[in-house]
């Protein structure tokens, strides 16, 4: 009895055995898919955030001090019609044309970072000349981190405002830079002429034959001109 009792302990402790493994065994795949499927999508709402989170930079923001100026002799030269770019003020023209001078330092001429064409957006000056402007024209050398808004005479405008903030919206089209002409280097003439005394020196010696010099060479005799006259 008592073997017997061992061998069916036995027996049952197998079986027990083996419906564990086989649950276990059927419960692998649904985990290993609920592990994979958390991962990858941590993964992913990772990546979104680092997509988000991704901003561009904005442009640079100076800060400068704004003036007017008219176009008149007196506040640019003999042309005061004619911008630094070769733009033409029309006669009938006010701040409302939105048209701007920099100093030196703001242009890329001189190092810095605008060009004519430009749109900037100028804020600080007042309700009624803060807005986009154009830049068209220079100031003078003896400025820095300036700015100039063209106005009119009749507008009476005369204001020296600092801390006035500029920034960049709209760049102008650059050109296209046009490549170098490769021309070949024209010999000296010296060269030229010993490369012809050589090769006069390479030729051979003209025929001496009785014949005579070869027909390109014979010089054609003189026309002698005979003058008749008449024995009255």
């Amino acid at each position: 009895m008592t073997n017997a009792r061992i061998v069916a302990q036995i027996l049952l402790a197998t079986v027990a055995l083996g419906a564990a493994h086989h649950k276990a065994t059927s419960g692998t795949r649904p985990t290993a898919l609920l592990t994979f499927l958390s991962t990858e999508g941590s993964h992913h709402r990772s990546a979104m955030r680092t997509v988000k989170r991704k901003r561009v930079a904005p442009p640079l923001t100076y800060t400068v001090t704004a003036t007017v100026y008219q176009a008149v002799p007196g506040q640019t030269d003999d042309e005061p019609f004619v911008t630094a770019d070769n733009s033409r003020i029309k006669p009938h023209y006010g701040s409302k044309k939105r048209w701007m001078a920099l100093s030196n330092d703001l242009l890329a001429r001189w190092g810095g970072k605008f060009q004519y064409g430009d749109k900037v957006r100028v804020r600080g000056i007042s309700p009624q000349l803060d807005g986009v402007y154009t830049v068209h024209d220079t100031m003078n050398k003896r400025h820095r981190h300036c700015i100039d808004i063209l106005t009119h005479p009749s507008e009476k405008l005369d204001i020296f405002t600092p801390d006035v903030k500029i920034q960049l919206v709209l760049a102008a089209a650059r050109p296209a830079p046009t490549p170098p002409i490769t021309t070949l280097p024209q010999p000296a003439a010296r060269s030229r002429l010993r490369n012809q005394a050589a090769i006069a020196k390479a030729r051979p010696a003209r025929s001496t034959s009785p014949a005579g010099p070869h027909p390109r060479f014979i010089r054609r005799p003189k026309r002698e001109i005979y003058f008749a006259s008449a024995i009255l």
